[in-house]
């Protein structure tokens, strides 16, 4: 018997098949469990609908994607290997950002999921200069939401600039920034 990680990943995997050759709006949950070998009721011990397993599997990757921490690895690298692995799987995410049902919800789960993600990155600066809760909550959703654009622009293909330029300069737009807090006066 696979465990639940396994089953989820099998039909996270399946529903990214799927999105090969059909529009999301159109992927039936049958067609999901017939790939993976699995039945309608376990699809439903794991997940409420569709739109669950999607949100899923978008958590699941950017949590894989930056758990994934090697020994010396910068920030700037954590960030670029995440931003790899929405990119090869550009096409599944498409499908998703097209969809007229999955896509309004799902876009502020992931938004999220980056936002928490991320606080890791922001932590020791924020508190360095003080930052009050709802100062730091709107710099990681406002961070977070750059971070998500860029994703759906290379999905759709009309990215601004590589993977490489783009987490080049979030970097230096926060260390520019934080370095203008720190000359301010009267901070607070």
């Amino acid at each position: 018997m696979k465990k639940n990680g396994d089953t989820k990943k099998a039909m996270a995997n399946a529903l990214r098949e799927c999105m090969q050759t059909s529009p999301i709006d159109r992927i039936s949950i049958k067609e999901i469990t017939d790939v993976c070998g699995l039945n309608r009721q376990t699809f439903y011990y794991h997940f409420k609908d569709i739109y669950d397993l999607i949100k899923w599997m978008y958590v699941y990757d950017i949590n894989e994607a930056m758990a994934e921490t090697h020994e010396g690895e910068t920030n700037e690298e954590m960030l670029r290997r995440l931003l790899h692995v929405f990119d090869k799987d550009r096409e599944c995410h498409l499908a998703v950002y097209n969809s007229r049902n999955y896509y309004p919800n799902l876009r502020l789960e992931i938004i999220g999921s980056l936002t928490e993600r991320l606080s890791p990155v922001f932590e020791p600066s924020f508190d360095h200069l003080g930052f009050d809760d709802d100062y730091r909550e709107f710099l990681r959703r406002m961070y977070a939401l750059v971070i998500f654009e860029f994703i759906e622009r290379r999905a759709r293909g009309n990215a601004f600039s590589s993977i490489d330029s783009f987490v080049e300069s979030w970097f230096r737009t926060i260390e520019s920034q934080f370095r203008g807090e720190l000359l301010r006066p009267n901070k607070g």
